[in-house]
């Protein structure tokens, strides 16, 4: 019998995060293409706005992932003083003898975000292949209560690379709270490979236009006291 270890570890810290006991917070799930079904990783109760959680998790009585001989899931989730959410997520899959190519399909989720209502922000992905023979694709997708969902544009590349979205901008926002969700595709190729790859989700606020202008004028104030300050050091030499 098969037996797969998947790891999970997910680690909030949020200064100012607050949870609602209505949410579902931090769900994942991974599925082989060649049978079985999904497999949901269990959800962990929040125990306050730093709240970190992680399980070790045998599967061999009832959980298989069909395809494979170890399976390695990693995802962190958190929020941080700079107004900025990441969902990191990693994937480490090993084949066993069969032929083929095998995928497999790990999907994360988390409606425990939040960040003032009006704020703008950006949305952008990015993903890292680590083994060849292998190829992978990432999305990245926004969802609140003011519109459809908003995704970014698919990374998709096939051996060793980096693929990195264009970014998204979410404006118009009504309601503090969000969810973030992305699904990372990992295709397997050949008896016995290796499959590695790791990606991320990161929304942040957009600065608002008076912020640049008010750098401009404090870098200007501060050249001019140097400049000032030269000047008079040139003339009491002379």
């Amino acid at each position: 019998m098969q037996r797969i270890l998947i790891i999970l570890v997910i680690g909030i810290a949020a200064l100012g995060f607050t949870s609602s006991g209505a949410n579902a917070g931090l769900v994942v799930t991974i599925e082989s293409d060649a049978g079985g079904g999904p497999v949901v990783i269990p959800a962990f109760p929040a125990a306050g706005p730093n709240a970190t959680a992680s399980s070790l998790l045998s599967f061999g009585l009832g959980f298989t992932l069909p395809g494979f001989t170890s399976v390695s899931v990693t995802v962190t989730s958190s929020q941080t003083p700079s107004l900025s959410q990441v969902t990191d997520v990693s994937l480490d899959a090993v084949r066993d003898s069969s032929v083929g190519t095998v995928t497999l399909t790990l999907t994360s989720s988390n409606d425990d975000f939040t960040l003032p209502a009006g704020t703008p922000l950006r949305l952008e992905s990015r993903a890292t292949g680590l083994m060849t023979p292998q190829s992978l694709t990432f999305d990245s997708t926004f969802t609140d209560a003011d519109g459809p969902p908003q995704s970014t544009p698919t990374i998709a590349f096939t051996g060793l690379g980096i693929g990195i979205s264009p970014q998204i901008a979410i404006v118009d926002r009504d309601t503090p709270s969000f969810e973030l969700s992305n699904v990372l595709v990992l295709s397997v190729v050949g008896a016995g490979s290796h499959g590695l790859a790791n990606a991320t989700t990161t929304i942040s606020a957009i600065p608002e236009a008076g912020s640049f202008v008010a750098w401009g004028i404090c870098a200007a104030l501060c050249g001019l006291v140097v400049f000032a300050r030269r000047r008079g050091t040139l003339n009491h030499l002379v």
